[in-house]
């Protein structure tokens, strides 16, 4: 058992670093790895499940997703309207199958400390490569990688008139993300630091927040501003928490007040344009025309959503309101679900992801790795209920490791709790 054990932890360690390289930076991969990882999760989904046995706590939880599978499955040999059937079942069973993964093996991880202290260090170390990349687009205005994507991304618009701005992208799948990426390195940069007690991983967190503006992505500004909320949210009652959290907040303020001169430092023109977006995030009047067009397609897939009974509940299928469907972009992962899967699918599909973040929520015991999961969850949620960012596979996975991880790191605290009390009752007796 201990050398299925040891196998098992470090496969799963492999796999979080390769899925982590992957996710920050899809356009070095081919198409095909997108079949490649599929296959892989699968057959390390069907390995633990040889060799492992799920707890009872979590007969419940897994019956709601086995539930869930059924009616996805159901549902799509159902539906007419699907575009790509490897698509819809890579993004809505095969990655949220990762559970299965953290279900099994979480209890039966190893020094765990000093594993996620390699896991944060290989993504900090990659975060820096991204963000000197970043610069470099940024500065020269040219992008690493020219496609047709890219292209349409070269040119900003502001006040009907073309800039000669861009949004860095570097590797990732869209300028759209790489601001997540870069608040997820904030919080990373900041949860090394609290770990191993090194000022260079403060500094780097000032420096990946001024990163999460080169990709000029309101979302992804949006999702690091609640993300920090959150983190103060549940840390509030912590003296430890409290003190280090001044450090952070004037460090975020400097990093603010660094970008607002790097901007003006530059033309009024990029100044304008970048605050422009940046206030659009509270302005839905008609004189936001990026608000009125999401606010127009939110209306549009709402009435599709609630125009019969069939769709409220049951839902017209994966992917029918995706890019590249007929029915065009909901410009809301949440709203694209509400869609496609109905109302019956949505709540399974989210009780199955927000559960392992309301269970750590309850517990008392809370951590820098804990807090890290759950606020890179918070930046890719947020994110992705304005935008639908979660039909981009490396988005969706990314969102997914992150329940996984948060299934992990639960059991690894009910382990310590478990062996806490024993020692407790041990001494009593």
């Amino acid at each position: 058992m201990n050398y299925h054990r040891n196998r098992s932890q470090s496969l799963l360690w492999f796999l979080l670093m390769y899925f982590f390289t992957y996710c920050f930076n899809p356009q070095l991969f081919p198409d095909t790895f997108k079949s490649v990882n599929s296959i892989v999760i699968i057959l390390i989904v069907a390995y633990v499940l040889t060799i492992y046995r799920v707890k009872r706590i979590h007969v419940v939880y897994l019956s709601v997703f086995a539930i869930y599978a059924s009616y996805f499955v159901i549902q799509t040999l159902a539906s007419n309207l699907i575009t790509s059937v490897i698509s819809v079942v890579r993004l809505y069973l095969i990655y949220p199958s990762l559970i299965i993964i953290g279900l099994c093996v979480g209890r039966r991880i190893n020094n765990s400390s000093k594993y996620s202290g390699i896991l944060l260090k290989f993504i900090w170390s990659m975060g820096i490569i991204e963000l000197l990349l970043a610069a470099y687009e940024i500065i020269t205005s040219k992008y690493l990688i020219n496609n047709i994507d890219i292209q349409r991304a070269l040119s900003s618009y502001y006040g009907g008139r073309t800039l000669g701005l861009i949004r860095a992208r570097v590797f990732t799948s869209s300028y759209l993300v790489i601001g997540d990426i870069f608040g997820i390195l904030v919080f990373t940069s900041y949860t090394l630091y609290l770990k191993f007690k090194k000022k260079i991983y403060l500094i780097f967190s000032f420096a990946f927040f001024i990163g999460v503006f080169f990709a000029s992505a309101r979302g992804s500004v949006l999702g690091v501003i609640i993300a920090l909320i959150t983190l103060w949210l549940i840390n509030r009652d912590h003296k430890p928490f409290k003190f280090q959290f001044k450090k952070i907040k004037w460090v975020l303020l400097i990093a603010a007040f660094v970008v607002s001169l790097i901007i003006i430092a530059r033309n009024n023109t990029t100044f304008n344009y970048w605050f422009s977006r940046m206030s659009t995030i509270f302005d839905w009047t008609s004189s936001s025309q990026s608000n009125d067009v999401r606010l127009a397609r939110w209306i549009k897939y709402i009435e599709l959503w609630t125009s019969s009974a069939k769709n409220f509940l049951i839902g017209t299928g994966g992917l029918t309101a995706g890019y590249s469907s007929s029915l065009g972009v909901t410009e809301s992962g949440l709203l694209e679900h509400l869609v496609e899967l109905g109302l019956i699918g949505s709540l399974l599909y989210y009780f199955i992801m927000l559960y392992p973040f309301v269970r750590y929520l309850k517990s008392k015991n809370r951590s820098p790795i804990g807090n890290w999961i759950i606020c890179s969850f918070v930046i890719l949620f947020i994110h992705d209920i304005g935008l639908q960012i979660s039909i981009s596979d490396d988005i969706c996975l990314l969102m997914w490791i992150f329940v996984m991880l948060m299934i992990i790191y639960g059991e690894i605290i009910d382990k310590r709790d478990t062996i806490t009390r024993g020692k407790e009752k041990h001494c009593i007796e």
